[in-house]
C-alpha cells in the first residue's frame, strides 16, 4: 500500500477518534460538559502527553501500607515503561522493588528474543519474574469451542490476549496486588487491542501517553535505572512493536503492528494536532510538511 493510501486512511480513522472525542467532551447533553455542571469537582483522565510516576505513587498509596504492584504482558515496549514507572512508585514510597511482580506470558507468537529481555529486564530492576504459559490453557479453551488451532484468525490471537488478563487479574486477587496495565494513547485511538483483553487493568499507567513518546521516554531515561537495564532496554527499542499473537517466522517476530495499522510516527502526529483542534485538511498539510513518506 502506498504512503498516500496510509495516510488517506490514516485521517479516516482520526475522524473516527474525533467522533468518539467529540461524544465524550462535545455533547452538552451527555458528555463532559454534562457531568461537570452536575458536579464541579468531576474530572476527565488526563489527556496530557506527559509521563511521571506521581499518578501511580498516589493510586498506591490510596491501597495502604502493602502498596505491592502486578505487571501486565512483559516483553514489549509499552511493558517495558510500566516497569519503570512502577520501579520509580516504589522507590519513591520506599518499599523496594522486590514487591513487583514481572509476570511473562508466552503465547504461540513469543520469540526467545522477547522472552529472554522480559526476564532480564525484570531481573536487572531487581523485581520478581514470573512465567505462565497461555499456550496449554488456550489450546483447552479452542477445544471447548471447536476452534481449529490451525486457523489463526482474530479468535486465535483474541483468546491468548485474555487468557493473559485472566491470569493477571486472578492473580492480583489471590495475592492482594494491583494488575498495573500496558495499553497506551496510540492503541486506544486506533481500537487496535482485545475486547476483554489487554486494555484491561487495574491501573492503566500507559493510558494518556502515545507510543512515539513511550518510545522516546524509554530511551531517555534508560539510563537511570543502570547500564545493564539500559543496554536490555536499547534492544527492545529495536525490537519491532508487535503483540505477538500469530507464529514466529524461523524464529523471528512475523507478526509486525506497523506494516498492518501504519506508522506510530503518523498517528501520533494526527491524534496530537487532532487534540489541539485541526481540522482534516490542516492535518494533511502538517503531516506532509513535518513526516518524510519518500519518493513514493
Amino acid at each position: 500500500m502506498s504512503s498516500t493510501a496510509w495516510l488517506i486512511l490514516t485521517i479516516v480513522g482520526a475522524l473516527g477518534s474525533a467522533a468518539c472525542l467529540y461524544g465524550i467532551y462535545g455533547d452538552k447533553k451527555r458528555g463532559y460538559p454534562a457531568l461537570k455542571a452536575v458536579d464541579s469537582q468531576f474530572e476527565m483522565p488526563d489527556m496530557r502527553f506527559r509521563y511521571t510516576p506521581e499518578e501511580l505513587f498516589a493510586c498506591l498509596e490510596k491501597l495502604g501500607t502493602e502498596g505491592r504492584q502486578r505487571l501486565r504482558r512483559l516483553w514489549g515496549l509499552d511493558s517495558a515503561l510500566a516497569l519503570l514507572v512502577a520501579c520509580a512508585a516504589a522507590d519513591e514510597m520506599g518499599i523496594g522493588r522486590g514487591m513487583i511482580t514481572g509476570v511473562s506470558m508466552p503465547g504461540f507468537g513469543t520469540t526467545s528474543r522477547t522472552k529472554n529481555n522480559s526476564r532480564a529486564l525484570v531481573e536487572a530492576l531487581g523485581c520478581k519474574y514470573r512465567e505462565i504459559s497461555v499456550a496449554a490453557a488456550c489450546r483447552e479453551h479452542f477445544a471447548n469451542i471447536g476452534h481449529d488451532e490451525a486457523n489463526h484468525n482474530s479468535v486465535y490471537e483474541n483468546a491468548q490476549a485474555r487468557e493473559r488478563t485472566k491470569i493477571l487479574l486472578s492473580i492480583a486477587n489471590e495475592e492482594g496486588l494491583l494488575d498495573v496495565g500496558t495499553g497506551d494513547l496510540s492503541e486506544a485511538a486506533l481500537g487496535w487491542t482485545t475486547f476483554g483483553g489487554d486494555h484491561l487493568a487495574q491501573y492503566g499507567v500507559n493510558a494518556s501517553v502515545p507510543k512515539t513518546i513511550i518510545r522516546r521516554v524509554v530511551a531517555a531515561v534508560g539510563a537511570d535505572f543502570g547500564a545493564d537495564a539500559d543496554a536490555i532496554l536499547r534492544d527492545i527499542l529495536a525490537t519491532p512493536v508487535s503483540p505477538e499473537l500469530l507464529p514466529a517466522n524461523g524464529g523471528e517476530i512475523s507478526q509486525k503492528t506497523e506494516e498492518l495499522v501504519g506508522s506510530y510516527e503518523l498517528h501520533d502526529l494526527f491524534l496530537y494536532y487532532f487534540l489541539k483542534g485541526k481540522g482534516p485538511k490542516e492535518l494533511y498539510d502538517i503531516a506532509l510538511g513535518t513526516l518524510d513518506f519518500g519518493e513514493e
